[in-house]
């Protein structure tokens, strides 16, 4: 006999002694660090971890955050649910037309909203314009509100339809009264707002997050206006805006990106952070009253930021 072959059944032994010790490390996690992880999955991603084991399949309904997102949805998900018999009929998603597929986009979504029967802390939605202008968006977001009462962060993204950046309407919010009065922290991507009274139910929003969004003076100053607890406010390349005037007394942080404007003024005596990043003004129009940011503010100039200081009550310069 050959040393390898005296050896072979000493080291098989070891193997499996070794196996036999470790064993399956990921199955012995308790549920909610396994839920943690889903919750880090996009949906579709989440869904598919089902096939795992026994265990596994109705883990993804406890996740804390959910994420809802076209790009990962429209094939793959569908091919999924196909597999998993969750709907009657497979053949409604054999069409490759555009509106079937926003319309089956919208139907998985809320067909897995209802599936979902753990507590919900934040979600966020990635759609097509369709999906709001025919009232689907609005669908959801009642919905969610109504069956997860833990909702505290939401956000909002449009995908670019048939012009570079989508322009939307929620001037006549399609949500119904008390959905935005539970949220924490509210985020807009690709949209465009119209009238402030879009967020008279935001009492309790203390974070706002508007990117890519085209609103003017009047809606910023009645958003400014309803969401009394606001403490956290990006504007992040928004369009629209001529006189950009910031007046609130409780906002903390302020994050202004690659904006241009005719006039810029704030006026926040408890800001703590700003940040000023390639956002274009003319110096005798730069006004910033906040006296607790003497030691913190940072200003990052690509030659387009033109910005000073000034005492908003004795209009002398701080900086």
């Amino acid at each position: 006999m050959s040393h390898t072959d005296s050896t072979s059944p000493i080291l098989s032994t070891r193997v499996r002694v070794q196996n036999d010790e470790n064993g399956d490390l990921i199955s012995k996690l308790p549920d909610k660090i396994l839920t943690n992880f889903l919750s880090k999955l996009h949906i579709d991603e989440a869904v598919r971890c089902s096939v795992l084991s026994k265990r596994w399949e109705d883990l993804w309904k406890h996740t804390s955050h959910i994420e809802f997102d076209v790009n990962h949805m429209i094939i793959p998900m569908t091919k999924l649910l196909h597999s998993r018999a969750l709907f009657p009929h497979p053949g409604f998603f054999l069409s490759k037309s555009k509106a079937e597929e926003v319309y089956r986009y919208g139907s998985v979504v809320f067909q897995l909203i209802c599936l979902h029967s753990g507590d919900i802390s934040s979600c966020r939605f990635v759609h097509f314009q369709n999906s709001l202008s025919i009232g689907e968006v609005g669908i959801w977001v009642d919905l969610l509100v109504e069956r997860k009462k833990c909702l505290k962060d939401l956000s909002l993204k449009c995908l670019p339809g048939l012009r570079e950046v989508s322009k939307l309407e929620i001037s006549k919010p399609r949500f119904r009264c008390g959905v935005s009065d539970c949220l924490g922290s509210l985020e807009f991507i690709n949209y465009t707002i119209y009238f402030g009274y879009a967020f008279e139910n935001c009492k309790r929003l203390k974070t706002l997050k508007l990117k890519w969004t085209h609103l003017d003076d009047e809606t910023l100053s009645g958003i400014l206006k309803n969401c009394e607890a606001l403490e956290s406010l990006s504007l992040i390349h928004s369009t629209g805006l001529a006189r950009l005037i910031i007046r609130n007394s409780k906002l903390k942080v302020l994050h202004i990106h690659a904006l241009w404007v005719d006039e810029l003024g704030i006026y926040t005596p408890n800001l703590d952070v700003l940040s000023l990043d390639s956002t274009r003004c003319l110096l005798q129009n730069v006004s910033i009253y906040a006296p607790c940011l003497l030691n913190t503010f940072r200003s990052y100039n690509y030659y387009i930021l033109f910005a000073r200081m000034s005492s908003f009550e004795e209009e002398r310069s701080i900086l």
